[in-house]
């Protein structure tokens, strides 16, 4: 995952202070806690939708602009 963010930061994408390792643990880190949770049974929202969602989001606040997961 840390190339993907070593390519945007190339790109000029990945906006600073982020290194392209710390927005791969962040990423992962935020894919992480949104399936243990929904495994662990304990939340209210349903994981394909809103885990893509999520994840847009934060991509797209890196970005600044409007890419999606499911390209």
């Amino acid at each position: 995952m840390t190339r993907i963010f070593e390519a945007a930061a190339r790109g000029g994408t990945l906006p600073l202070p982020w290194t392209p390792k710390a927005a791969a643990i962040a990423f992962n880190a935020m894919l992480s806690g949104l399936i243990n949770e929904w495994a662990r049974g304990e939340t209210d929202f349903e994981l394909v939708p809103d885990a893509v969602a999520a994840a847009n989001t934060l991509l797209e606040a890196w970005s600044g602009a409007t890419g999606s997961l499911s390209r």
